[in-house]
């Protein structure tokens, strides 16, 4: 009994690091703008913002992100009428980008007539990185460098000196 507890313990830690199959989703809005996004490859991210393209105005991607690190899958137009079809009826806009690859990244949409010189109505901004993958084993390795505490407060705290007990 014991042994078989002893290898369900152990097929336990080393699957503790390994990610499901499952992809995380994060859905964003303009309340989003000026974050960073801390993501894993495989993430998808969704952005949808309030636009009217009847007047002129489209969100566009302001450069590109780094393709290494996130790509867009998918840009379209979402009609919130509900079945109406009204013309000149406000939507929304949907942006969703995939985590491909380790890295640091950014996103930046403007929201602007493309034939203005003016600068955008809005912008959305945000800050993407992608840590590479770590196994258990990576997460248990820190034989060089010192634990790190945290306090009652949430505060990193210094490490505890060799041999104290506080």
């Amino acid at each position: 009994m014991i042994r078989i507890c002893s290898i369900l313990i152990i097929l336990l830690l080393f699957t503790a690091g390994c990610r499901t199959g499952r992809d995380f989703s994060y859905d964003l809005t303009i309340r989003d703008a000026g974050n960073t996004l801390n993501l894993k490859t495989g993430d998808t991210v969704r952005i949808v913002l309030e636009s009217n393209p009847s007047t002129g105005y489209f969100w566009a991607e302001d450069g590109r992100p780094d393709s290494d690190v996130i790509r867009l899958v998918s840009k379209q137009f979402l009609n919130t009428a509900q079945g109406k079809n009204l013309s000149g009826a406000p939507g929304l806009m949907e942006f969703i980008y995939k985590a491909v690859g380790s890295g640091e990244t950014g996103i930046r949409l403007s929201y602007k007539r493309p034939w203005e010189k003016k600068l955008p109505v809005s912008t959305f901004q945000l800050r993407i990185v992608i840590k590479p993958e770590t196994s258990f084993l990576d997460r248990l390795d820190r034989s060089k460098e010192p634990l790190k505490r945290v306090d009652s407060k949430g505060r990193v705290a210094p490490a505890l000196m060799e041999g104290s007990y506080k």
